[in-house]
């Protein structure tokens, strides 16, 4: 089963797994480090709360790292639906609309 817990782990092991090589995904990981932190030890994150980091993906090139860009696309989508269940709602919604 999918949680925010696991969805916050896995993006900062992909995100540390290029921070050292690139200053933008360094700069990406400190932007997240308070609400991956939250994420990961329960402390409650409001829907309402922006994810930060999109500016990285829209307007510089970390694109360019997919398994990056899909772990924070699923923790960013994971936060807005607030629940796992609302989470699978839009996730499917996604697949639906690109088919």
């Amino acid at each position: 089963m999918i949680t925010l817990k696991q969805l916050a782990i896995d993006l900062e092991s992909v995100a540390k797994k290029y921070a050292n090589q690139d200053a933008e995904v360094k700069k990406l990981l400190d932007s997240l480090d308070d609400m991956l932190y939250r994420a990961k030890n329960g402390i409650q994150i409001h829907t309402e709360e922006k994810v930060p980091g999109f500016y990285w993906f829209s307007e510089r090139d970390l694109s360019k790292y997919r398994d990056l860009e899909k772990a924070y696309s699923q923790f960013s989508i994971f936060v807005a639906a607030g629940t796992r269940e609302r989470y699978d709602e839009l996730l499917k919604a996604v697949d639906d609309a690109l088919q």
